[in-house]
């Protein structure tokens, strides 16, 4: 994995919750979209958004970091490494990349999970 956040499995898990999420509906995937879908569930006010010279900046409306805390949050974490641009276009490429494996191998097949991928909770 390009990224330093995610494991396979985590990439997996943001890809398979999309999916899953839209069952059994058809979707065009696009990694903003599974990407935005993770993000909200860890970080509400989050998300990744495409600025006026077309890059993907993290936005965090309403940041809560407590920076004296001494305990990792994931929220933090995932808002700091987000916060570089090469993070956001790690995760984009790793998502993109299992994306194409996926479909490629049977997991995704015309916009749907097969049911290979809902049967399937770890790679």
């Amino acid at each position: 994995m390009k990224n330093q956040l995610y494991s396979r499995q985590g990439i997996y898990d943001i890809i398979r919750s999309h999916y899953l999420r839209n069952f059994p509906y058809t979707i065009e995937f696009e990694a903003l979209n599974a990407i935005n879908e993770h993000i909200s569930l860890i970080i509400d006010s989050a998300s990744i958004q495409k600025n006026e010279s077309g890059e993907y900046v993290f936005i965090n409306n309403n940041p809560n970091m407590e920076v004296d805390d001494p305990f990792e949050s994931t929220e933090r974490n995932l808002a700091a490494y987000l916060s570089k641009s090469s993070g956001v276009e790690a995760l984009f490429q790793d998502v993109n990349a299992l994306q194409k494996w996926l479909l490629q191998y049977g997991f995704i097949h015309g916009g749907i999970a097969t049911e290979k991928m809902l049967v399937t909770n770890k790679l």
